[in-house]
């Protein structure tokens, strides 16, 4: 599998989701975490500076298509083992980019859309959080990012939007993309709390299209918080 990075003169300054993804990718496969292992990494130069990582090529369906065709069991199954997964990778390490999910507020275009008064009350609702120690984070674990292979193994891939943020930031991006697929977000969940994945949402950059998409309108954070709760 190749992935190639824009070179600065397209304007997408993919610099910072290179370092990002290469730092990503070399910790996870020190810590045991399953991910496409790195092969090479580099850069071809030609008018222009092209850098670019070469990890192997798993074989496998995303989650998010192939959970459709498991049994109950089986979906609360794979729920629990992606949460051994994030388990093993969400623990602190040393910053590696400049992201701060709490404190970066332009970080929070998500929530443009929504209300003057609920972007007020979710902004004093973060300052007077304490959302616990900062780890690294996956940033989008959706089902597109999760792979199944064939023996039932799962891999992590796109580190892109990897960050240091609270553990909860993990847990809204999970729940969300397999809203219904209950068991699995049971078997992901296990001892987890409704309060810290409504708190996840609260903090995620992506957590206002999740708001959107699930719910549509919402009346304020005590609104949103009863309907977390209501899977």
């Amino acid at each position: 599998m190749l992935k190639i990075f824009a070179p600065l003169e397209s304007g997408f300054h993919q610099t910072t989701d290179l370092q990002t993804e290469l730092f990503a990718v070399k910790r996870a496969m020190r810590l045991g975490v399953s991910v496409p292992k790195l092969i090479a990494e580099g850069a071809v130069e030609d008018r222009y500076y092209f850098a670019y990582m070469i990890c192997e090529y798993v074989r496998g369906r995303q989650s998010s298509d192939a959970v459709k065709g498991m049994t109950e069991e089986e979906k609360f199954a794979f729920g629990q083992k992606l949460r051994g997964i994030t388990d093993r990778m969400n623990v602190a390490c040393e910053p590696f980019n400049e992201f701060d999910a709490v404190r970066d507020v332009m970080r929070y275009r998500s929530w443009d859309k929504f209300p003057k008064s609920f972007r007020a009350e979710r902004l004093a609702y973060m300052a007077g959080r304490d959302f616990g120690e900062r780890v690294f984070v996956h940033g989008d674990l959706c089902g597109d990012n999760i792979m199944i292979g064939g023996g039932g193994e799962v891999y992590l891939i796109d580190f892109a939007d990897a960050l240091l943020a609270p553990k909860v930031y993990e847990y809204a991006a999970v729940v969300f993309d397999f809203w219904e697929e209950a068991a699995v977000v049971r078997g992901y969940l296990g001892d987890v709390s409704w309060e810290d994945v409504f708190d996840g949402l609260i903090l995620h950059d992506f957590g206002g299209g999740m708001v959107r998409e699930r719910f549509g309108e919402v009346g304020g954070l005590e609104d949103l918080r009863k309907r977390v709760g209501r899977l």
